[in-house]
């Protein structure tokens, strides 16, 4: 048995409230449980993963095509793509309400009247 499927058992009898007294009976927790358990965290992980790299790619998209219509350099806007991907859940709000060209009164009121 690896030393995984030991740690999460010991979890998983200290959560039950069974390590460490001498009173208690021993709880059997089968492999079948620790894997459920360790399925359970890495799919959770690789979920997660996921969404962080989907948002990172559309902030860094999103970053990239502003700086690249403002007419910032290239290299700038490689720059801040990479910031933003690392960082989407500040450039997210930033861009909505700071920098979002669609928000503002005269392009919307401009593309309005028309």
């Amino acid at each position: 048995m690896s030393t995984i499927h030991t740690k999460i058992k010991q979890v998983v009898r200290a959560v039950l409230g069974t390590e460490g007294f001498e009173n208690k009976e021993d709880v059997v927790i089968e492999d079948g449980i620790v894997n459920t358990i360790l399925a359970g965290l890495y799919l959770g992980a690789l979920g997660g993963f996921l969404i962080y790299a989907v948002l990172g790619y559309g902030a860094a998209n999103l970053s990239y095509c502003y700086n690249i219509a403002i007419g910032s350099p290239q290299e700038t806007a490689y720059m801040f793509a990479a910031l933003c991907f690392l960082f989407p859940y500040i450039y997210y709000p930033y861009y909505a309400i700071m920098l979002n060209p669609l928000c503002k009164k005269t392009n919307l009121v401009a593309s309005v009247r028309k």
